[in-house]
This record gives C-alpha cells, sequence and structure tokens, in this order.
C-alpha cells in the first residue's frame, strides 16, 4: 500500500506543509523564519539572474555571422554563402 501523501489530488501536501511551517516557527522563532524567507528569496533571484545571463552571454559570444540587414544583403549578392 503507498503512502498517503504520494497521492496525485495532493491534499495531503497543504496540511503537511502548514503543519512543518508551524513547528519550524515554534522552534526557530521569528528570526528563523525571515530567513527562510530570504533564503527563499535569494534562491528565486539566482535563479532570475541565471535565466538573464544566457541572452547576454549569447550577444558577447556571437556566432560570428552576419545577421539582420547584412545577412539578408549578403544572401542577395551571393546566394552560396552560409
Amino acid at each position: 500500500m503507498a503512502p498517503e501523501s504520494n497521492q496525485s489530488d495532493g491534499g495531503y501536501f497543504a496540511s503537511d506543509l502548514r503543519a512543518f511551517l508551524r513547528d519550524f516557527v515554534s522552534f526557530a522563532g521569528r528570526k528563523g523564519a525571515v530567513a527562510a524567507i530570504f533564503v527563499v528569496l535569494g534562491a528565486v533571484l539566482e535563479g532570475l539572474s541565471l535565466i538573464l545571463q544566457v541572452p547576454l552571454l549569447g550577444i558577447v559570444i556571437g556566432s560570428g555571422l552576419p545577421s539582420g540587414r547584412r545577412r539578408k544583403t549578403i544572401n542577395g549578392r551571393c546566394p552560396a554563402s552560409p
């Protein structure tokens, strides 16, 4: 028999989370809860910064191939170019 917390409806997750948070706050106090919020916010911001770095790296590294108007001009004059 599978544990009840693994059910697909997710009904037990919210109650388990509430119980965990209540126990965590009672153990760590207000400072611990504030620290946990900062940890979560830091993780979210770090993920966003990594996502935003991908396009910047694409600009910095580049492919070396012409793009935009230059690419259209080159293709118009020399269609066999890559």
